[in-house]
């Protein structure tokens, strides 16, 4: 019979054993939504705050200048004093100013990576997309 305390290893290295084979066979993404899931109502709409004040930067700059900025770069320090992440997903920004330079998308990747949250100036909205 085995004593608690090798058991107990035992169950350590299991679940060790798991949590190394999810990570490497589903990637980081997914072991960190299991851990600690990013994606809630409540951080996507916090998240959807933080960018509509890039939201306004962008055409802030648009004005001053004619066309949107080629990056989220470009507005530091002038109209914001830093770009703040999201606090849903993957806590990055995605942006892509059109070719024209007359409109853009802004985003942010929820639920695992697995759907984003955009924003696009054509319809001034933010959405759900795949």
């Amino acid at each position: 019979m085995r004593s608690p305390t090798a058991l107990w290893i035992v169950a350590c290295f299991v679940a060790l054993t798991v949590a190394t084979v999810l990570a490497i066979h589903f990637g980081p993404a997914i072991v960190m939504g299991i851990a600690y899931p990013r994606w809630t109502p409540e951080l996507t709409s916090e998240s959807e705050l933080i960018g509509s004040r890039i939201v306004r930067a962008l055409e802030q700059h648009r004005v001053r200048k004619g066309t949107y900025p080629s990056s989220l770069d470009e507005l530091v320090p002038t109209y914001l004093p830093v770009i703040e992440p999201p606090v849903a997903g993957d806590r990055r920004w995605g942006y892509q100013s059109r070719s024209s330079g007359y409109g853009f998308s802004l985003w942010f990747s929820v639920k695992n990576g697995l759907e984003s949250y955009v924003f696009r100036s054509d319809t001034n909205a933010w959405r759900f997309a795949d």
